[in-house]
Order: structure tokens, then sequence, then C-alpha cells
């Protein structure tokens, strides 16, 4: 859960420089969630128009990802960090967490029907 507004949402951020986002899905997750994580495999890549939330678009790259290590633990940016069923998140941060968090989960379906 997040310390600023106490909704739920995917682990994420900005772009260090010389950082790839791969890379910084790894980094943010462990930040966030106190979990080691590799990618597995591009979900997709989102954009958020200027206006819709703040005088910034934003490009936003979602990866699935597997679990190789570290415990759950909540950050300065948390309140809470937890393995929710995405249809029963309380309330998300915005619709687009739930979007891409769904579109995750039938990437995943997919990977293992192959």
């Amino acid at each position: 859960m997040r310390a600023d507004d106490e909704t739920w949402c995917l682990p994420g951020g900005y772009t260090e420089p010389n950082e790839s986002p791969r890379e910084t899905a790894v980094r943010e997750t462990r930040e966030e969630t106190g979990l080691t994580v590799e990618p597995v495999d591009l979900v997709g890549i989102y954009t958020r128009a200027s206006g819709e939330y703040g005088p910034h678009g934003l490009v936003v790259h979602v990866y699935l990802c597997a679990v190789n290590g570290g415990d759950l633990e909540v950050s300065h940016e948390g309140q809470d960090v937890r393995y929710w069923s995405i249809d029963e998140v309380p309330v998300w941060h915005n619709h687009h967490h739930a979007h891409c968090a769904r579109d995750a989960r039938e990437l995943w379906g997919e990977m293992a029907n192959r």
C-alpha cells in the first residue's frame, strides 16, 4: 500500500541514468518490496498522456518477473506490501495498475500453456 495515498499498486518507478527499463524493474521491485526478481518477459509498453495525471507524459514498461530471493519488506514508500489476487485488491492506485496487472496475469497464463 502506497504511503502517499493509501492505494495499492505494482512496484515501479523512474529509470535512473544509464539504466535499462529491465534494470529499473529489478531495482524498483527490490527497493519497494524486498524481493529479488528476474524479468521473464515484457508484458507491454504503456503510455500516459501529459495532463492525465500531471504535466508530464509517461512511458511505462511492465515486466512479468520471477521471484528468486528476498523477503517481503515494506519500504519508506509504503505502508504495507503483500500478494493479492488482482480482483481482491481493495483500491488500485489508478486504473493503469489494474490494467497492467491483468495483462501480466494473461501473459503468465499463456506461458503456462506453452
